[in-house]
């Protein structure tokens, strides 16, 4: 029981070496590497009381990363697969300010745009920040801002 325990754990701080991980991602992986539940229960019980598994934080760490190339329907999707749960994903979305969409958004809109001024481009270049999940608000207040600054060709 202890060498199970202890060959658990050993995989679990291995697999935590790569990179962050959920509960869940842990849970299944320890799953996968065919542990049985109590083991499995006393490791998880150990890493989260070490902290080493904290999912608000990793919610948190994971919107910072890429609230700049992601917008919060994304984050949102990639996050419910990593295991998060939907009370813990809003806390972590709900930090990103709407101006920050707005500049992300409109940095995404400049990068597509390479220096075309033509409102079709404007257009296709739009639905591509949207696919990126950003709100059609925040979409809409970069290029407002993005025509602004041009002027455009017919």
């Amino acid at each position: 029981m202890q060498e199970s325990y202890e060959k658990a754990m050993n995989q679990a701080m291995t697999y935590l070496g790569a990179r962050a991980r959920t509960v869940k991602q842990m849970e299944q992986y320890l799953l996968k590497k065919q542990h049985d539940e109590r083991t499995i229960a006393r490791v998880m019980e150990k890493l989260i009381e070490y902290r080493l598994l904290d999912d608000e934080q990793f919610a948190k760490r994971y919107v910072q990363m890429r609230s700049s190339t992601n917008g919060k329907y994304l984050l949102r999707q990639k996050m419910m697969r990593q295991g998060l749960d939907g009370a813990t994903i809003d806390e972590a979305i709900g930090e990103i300010p709407f101006e920050e969409q707005v500049s992300s958004a409109r940095a995404l809109l400049e990068k597509k745009m390479k220096g075309d001024e033509r409102e079709d481009a404007l257009r296709r270049a739009v639905q591509s920040v949207l696919r990126r999940g950003f709100s059609y608000d925040a979409v809409r207040a970069a290029a407002d801002r993005y025509k602004e600054e041009w002027t455009w060709d017919e």
